[in-house]
């Protein structure tokens, strides 16, 4: 039985003990969309006393770190115009998420000690839907983005599923290049960035998608387009 009480005081130790070196920190798990915003709270009101609060990525890189006496904030230049930092609730909001923000947020203080707050598993997913649409043929089909909030971007082309780029823009030129076989069969749209197609056949049938092309790539939408006949009735 003391052996027992003695191998439980030490678990209960170890346990205390890991509990004081880890801080109030928890793992949190996050989904955003790209090209959105999120905002990383602290998630407590009771910080012990800190000269200074730093956001990490993946607990190397730092985003934003806190002085408290001086109450001066410096930003990493990478995240210049990207992140909003506030100094009384701590709170750090990312802004225009890519798919290379995904990974590991964690806010830390550092006083007498230093204390793991809290981490975040942020992670960054595209817009990408599939929707499935029906049209007639010989008949148009409009293919619209879906989104009011693209990421910033160099490149924006709509593909099929044979791998044909059916158009390319051009964001910084205003420039839109048409692939030879859809010429005279396509209207697309640089405010909008939504593509037409004319004259549908059944070899039309299949998978288009848009996809965004600057520091990352991103899958904007994808459409499955199925082309039908016309149906005839025997009187």
């Amino acid at each position: 039985m003391f052996v027992t009480m003695a191998v439980d005081h030490l678990l209960t130790s170890f346990i205390l003990l890991l509990i004081c070196n880890t801080g109030f920190s928890a793992e949190i798990s996050v989904v955003v969309k790209t090209g959105d915003s999120v905002q990383l709270d602290i998630q407590t009101q009771e910080l012990s006393e800190f000269y200074m609060l730093s956001w990490f990525k993946d607990k190397s890189q730092i985003i934003v770190s806190y002085m408290h006496e001086s109450r001066t904030v410096r930003l990493h230049p990478s995240y210049k115009d990207r992140v909003d930092f506030n100094d009384k609730t701590f709170s750090l909001t990312l802004k225009n998420m890519q798919k290379t923000d995904t990974g590991l947020y964690t806010a830390i203080t550092s006083g007498q000690s230093e204390n793991n707050i809290v981490t975040y598993r942020v992670s960054v997913i595209g817009f990408s839907a599939e929707i499935s649409v029906f049209v007639k043929t010989g008949d148009s089909v409009q293919l619209d983005i879906q989104t009011q909030k693209l990421p910033e971007f160099d490149l924006l082309s709509w593909t099929n599923d044979k791998s044909e780029i059916i158009v390319r823009y051009i964001h910084e030129s205003r420039t839109v290049k048409l692939h030879s076989s859809y010429k005279d069969r396509v209207d697309f749209n640089d405010e909008t960035f939504s593509l037409t197609l004319k004259n549908m056949q059944k070899t039309d049938t299949g998978l288009y998608t848009a996809r965004a092309s600057g520091e990352s790539e991103n899958n904007i939408v994808t459409y499955r387009v199925s082309v039908i006949g016309e149906t005839h009735f025997t009187v």
